[in-house]
């Protein structure tokens, strides 16, 4: 899964979701080794746990059993973890998510209902059909004295970090609560992110920290999602 689908056509789709989150978006190439000057000593206590992940993907790769899809689609596993504290702020329901992962489904392969009166026609007219989905995991991960179990692919952690501090590293969030990068996408949901919708780590960054966070208020709109996973798949701003 770690080789993602890198498809340029998919940046017409995002090209009408822009202008929402266009001074709300805290990604931007560069944003990861920024952090890393800003909190050293965080990523460092993290190295020994990115060579874990790298070695347990090379175990799971020499093991895997591969199949090919008769219909060629690339499924991608998400993980959705919600943070939420004791008041309720962050909560969302079952039904929210899958809501919104449909949306994200839907403008990813250019099929959202409002896709062609909200892109420009150069781009609409370029829309393809990249045969991508993202389903929420069935199965957890594997770990050493555990086999995956069933699971909803939603994750609720109570923590007061649902209000992530105005100033501080974000990325602290995603301590709370992680599954295996290489073979999940991860999503962490908060209550109020200072000044912005979301944000998410650029390709080839530490794996400990890969995927997005998102304000679970817009997340259940199924845009800000949308924006941010062009990000996770290496689309920057056009602006």
């Amino acid at each position: 899964m770690r080789k993602r689908i890198l498809l340029l056509i998919f940046s017409s789709v995002l090209l009408s979701l822009i202008a929402f989150s266009q001074e709300k978006c805290g990604s931007y190439k560069g944003y990861l080794q920024d952090e890393i000057k800003k909190y050293p000593e965080f990523y460092k206590n993290l190295e020994q746990q990115n060579a874990e992940l790298e070695k347990t993907n090379k175990d799971f790769l020499k093991n895997i059993v591969r199949e090919k899809s008769t219909e060629g689609k690339k499924i991608i596993p998400v993980v959705v973890h919600v943070i939420y504290n004791e008041n309720g702020e962050g909560a969302i329901t079952d039904a929210e998510v899958q809501y919104a992962i449909d949306h994200l489904n839907a403008n990813i392969n250019g099929q959202a209902y409002n896709f062609l009166t909200g892109t420009p026609d150069v781009f609409a007219a370029s829309r393809g059909e990249l045969n991508v989905e993202f389903r929420l995991a069935k199965l957890t991960p594997k770990c050493d004295n555990c086999p995956p179990r069933p699971t909803t692919g939603i994750v609720r952690v109570q923590s007061e970090l649902t209000n992530l501090p105005p100033e501080g590293n974000n990325n602290i969030i995603k301590t709370l609560s992680y599954w295996n990068s290489y073979q999940y996408l991860n999503i962490w949901l908060a209550a109020d992110i200072p000044g912005l919708n979301g944000y998410a780590q650029f390709p080839w960054g530490t794996m400990s920290t890969d995927g997005v966070v998102v304000r679970t208020s817009t997340f259940k709109q199924g845009k800000t999602i949308t924006h941010e996973v062009g990000h996770w798949l290496d689309l920057s701003h056009t602006w």
